[in-house]
């Protein structure tokens, strides 16, 4: 249980066994230098959203990969993600067929000196996985592992669908034609 390596949840005083997790993948966004990758399922917890933003208007290259349906974040999120510098992508597809994002990671400064990357069950993105479900992720250092990820994660952003805008502004990815 004392592994630093291992991120429990539910996080905070009281619960066994202790991580800090939370803390530890904060942490993790506040030291990114050049970028961050993140796969979400749910984007609504605002304490995580809030980081990723002032990654991004630090200059730090910001991307998410998710779905449009369900719908990981409202519309008004999207907007002031994207406002902030925050680059999103939609619906990766893999030799032509539709991916469901289910995966939980985030992989900060692939390819330096500094990557480190998190995988686990946890929705970083979301409070009530973080705060009261019984979670378990890894932070990895290993650069190989990392290398992998990052490639996974750089084919999954070429083919999805990116973020639309119209006269410089957002337009709505749940919008129904």
């Amino acid at each position: 249980y004392a592994s630093p390596h291992l991120i429990w949840s539910p996080n905070g005083p009281g619960y066994e066994p202790p991580s800090m997790g939370l803390r530890r993948i904060l942490r993790m966004i506040d030291e990114a230098r050049h970028s961050l990758r993140v796969y979400a399922l749910l984007l609504d917890y605002r304490v995580f959203v809030d980081r990723l933003i002032a990654a991004a208007k630090r200059g730090v290259d910001v991307r998410i990969v998710t779905n449009r349906d369900p719908a990981a974040l409202t519309f008004g999120q999207v907007r002031q993600l994207d406002t902030a510098g925050v680059r999103l992508a939609f619906d990766p597809t893999l030799g032509g067929q539709s991916l469901f994002v289910h995966t939980k990671a985030l992989i900060r400064d692939a390819g330096t000196a500094h990557a480190l990357a998190f995988v686990g069950s946890q929705n970083s993105g979301d409070e009530v996985s973080m705060q009261s479900e019984r979670e378990l992720g890894i932070l990895l250092a290993d650069r190989r592992v990392l290398q992998r990820m990052a490639r996974t994660f750089d084919a999954d952003w070429s083919t999805a669908t990116p973020l639309a805008h119209d006269g410089g502004q957002a337009v709505d990815p749940y919008r129904r034609s």
